[in-house]
């Protein structure tokens, strides 16, 4: 793809979104909004109960990265409520929720780690497995995107009957946001060799998080500087490059 037609694609976006709503027209009253106390306070969000008596099978839903909404809405999709319609609709009860200090729910998404969002997520199991509509020995996880990293996690040490990662990581997590990093840059129009500058000083800082005993102790190390490569482009940069300092 071409920096003229990504460029365009995401211009057509919102139009498209617009011309191919998704959202589904729900039946009398399925959502049941809930509270679940969580590690750094209140997660807000949505039970949807199919109809007919219960307990059900339910799947617990995690979104990807960033600050993600309950619904995981971009680009005007909302996939995570389509999903959650559509598992209704087959006798299937979903959980999902707004991530910390997102929307509804208390706590601080810019200091959030991996393992705090997989300690939200297993809060969220135990929530949903103390429902009454719920049958407990029949919960799944379904994680998206980072979700399908933290979905694992949120598993341990409970009876969790099924783990569902859609586009989950698959390498370790330097190789992806370094991957992720060089495709960014290339598609705002850095040179070559500022992306390369770019990805030299991501070593870096993976390196020396390894060497280092402690995050305290990595911290001096792991901040190189960053080469000078803002993109040549006439949109607007990935969030992640002003805290690059680029």
């Amino acid at each position: 793809m071409t920096r003229r037609s990504f460029l365009v694609l995401l211009g057509v976006l919102p139009l498209m979104a617009c011309l191919r709503p998704q959202d589904p027209r729900f039946r009398p009253d399925p959502h049941r909004s809930l509270h679940i106390a969580g590690p750094a306070g209140v997660l807000a969000g949505d039970l949807v109960l199919p109809a007919g008596p219960g307990p059900f099978p339910a799947v617990l839903l995690l979104a990807g990265s960033g600050p993600q909404d309950r619904d995981e809405h971009v680009a005007g999709h909302r996939p995570f409520l389509v999903l959650s319609d559509a598992l209704a609709r087959a006798g299937i009860a979903s959980l999902r929720y707004d991530k910390r200090g997102v929307g509804g729910s208390a706590g601080d998404f810019a200091t959030a780690t991996i393992s705090d969002f997989a300690r939200d997520a297993g809060a969220a199991f135990d929530a949903l497995a103390a429902r009454p509509e719920i049958d407990p020995a029949r919960i799944a996880i379904l994680g998206h995107s980072e979700g399908g990293l933290t979905a694992p996690l949120a598993a341990r040490g409970r009876k969790v009957a099924a783990l569902v990662l859609l586009a989950g990581p698959a390498v370790p997590m330097e190789q992806v946001l370094r991957h992720q990093t060089r495709a960014i840059a290339a598609l705002q129009g850095a040179p070559a060799d500022r992306i390369a500058a770019l990805d030299e000083a991501l070593a870096a800082s993976f390196a020396a998080l390894r060497a280092a005993p402690d995050l305290a102790a990595a911290r001096p190390g792991s901040r190189p500087r960053w080469p000078r490569c803002r993109p040549r482009c006439a949109g607007p940069m990935p969030p992640f490059w002003p805290r690059l300092g680029v």
